[in-house]
């Protein structure tokens, strides 16, 4: 239903407005890859979790049109540059982020770039059409953000962690060292809008520095999780600031990094043929239970400490295979023990 309504908004020259449907909002607020990335996230995010690539392969007319448009709207740097920026972090003005629209949009369309070649290939086309913009963005973003010493030149948590995410570096060591600086200089909280704070996550994972992940998720004073808390709200709110919606989705993705970290329940393969349960025993907690419903059945996964082991409890549902530190799982419930 969200890909059909999307799809219907599209616009003849391509343009893909921010809210849909549009009545009262247009073409113009809202807009740009943070926003319209959706039409290219769904199908892939499906592919994902059910293994069916339908989505992928039918939205391809709607992928190539709205590509086009992007590009059209780049500045003359050739960066996107245009609609929404990381918006509604813990900044002053919620759309002046520290870092660039220019940065964050150009990103993003690499990212919808790289799903429309994988699209192509999944239905069998010709996806090497791709090629020569993918190499062309890749470069740009590298040669305008990425310093010769091997860190971002955007000094900021949103930058770092993206250039991290999308694999936009050739040594990953000075892009960790900045973003451990970056968080430590910060007490170990946030300095990221709605684009920024899942990338963080997945960025300190690949880094190996989801101990700094459960600190930021932990930490104390403005902004953090724990000041919504603090302050009785009950529900995940638009911004860290008071005054706007006090029920929105916008930061509802520290949830999937305690499923796939905490957890470790992860696909291992599309519809989760295949399960990766690796979960990270993180020092300062004792005890973890929780589950995940896929198209194979529901995945439940424990860890406790006891004195100096750790065990585990994996239930794995029929007909998919499972793997955890190495150990190959059955169906049925699987007890494991590690050394704390």
């Amino acid at each position: 239903k969200w890909l059909v309504d999307i799809a219907d908004s599209i616009r003849t020259d391509g343009a893909v407005p921010g809210i849909i449907p549009s009545n009262g909002w247009g073409y113009e607020w809202g807009t740009g890859p943070v926003s319209s990335g959706i039409l290219f996230e769904i199908p892939y995010r499906l592919y994902l979790a059910t293994g069916s690539d339908a989505e992928l392969v039918a939205y391809r007319d709607a992928f190539d049109r709205h590509l086009a448009y992007i590009k059209s709207r780049a500045n003359k740097d050739g960066l996107i540059e245009y609609g929404l920026s990381d918006w509604a972090g813990p900044f002053e003005i919620l759309d002046k982020p520290p870092t660039p629209v220019a940065f964050t949009d150009t990103v993003l369309y690499l990212k919808c770039l790289r799903i429309a070649q994988f699209a192509a290939e999944r239905a069998e086309a010709d996806a090497s059409a791709y090629d020569a913009e993918i190499t062309r963005v890749e470069k740009l973003l590298r040669a305008t953000y990425l310093r010769t010493d091997g860190t971002c030149a955007v000094d900021e948590q949103t930058a770092v962690a993206m250039l991290i995410c999308f694999g936009l570096y050739d040594d990953l060591a000075p892009l960790k060292v900045q973003l451990k600086h970056l968080l430590e200089s910060n007490d170990f909280r946030h300095n990221c809008g709605m684009v920024g704070l899942p990338r963080l996550y997945e960025a300190l994972d690949i880094c190996g520095l989801s101990e700094y992940g459960y600190r930021v998720l932990t930490s104390r004073g403005f902004p953090s999780y724990t000041s919504w808390v603090d302050g009785d709200a009950t529900t995940l709110w638009e911004t860290w600031q008071p005054g706007n919606s006090k029920n929105h989705h916008m930061y509802s993705s520290f949830m999937g990094w305690l499923i796939g970290t905490m957890l470790g329940i992860r696909a291992a393969a599309p519809g989760y043929e295949k399960i990766a349960v690796e979960p990270y025993f993180f020092k300062d907690i004792d005890f973890c239970r929780g589950h995940l419903d896929t198209p194979k059945g529901r995945i439940e996964a424990e860890w406790k400490r006891d004195d100096a082991k750790i065990y585990a409890y994996i239930m794995v549902p029929e007909g998919t295979e499972a793997v955890c530190k190495g150990t190959k799982l059955r169906p049925g419930r699987n007890v494991l023990c590690f050394g704390a």
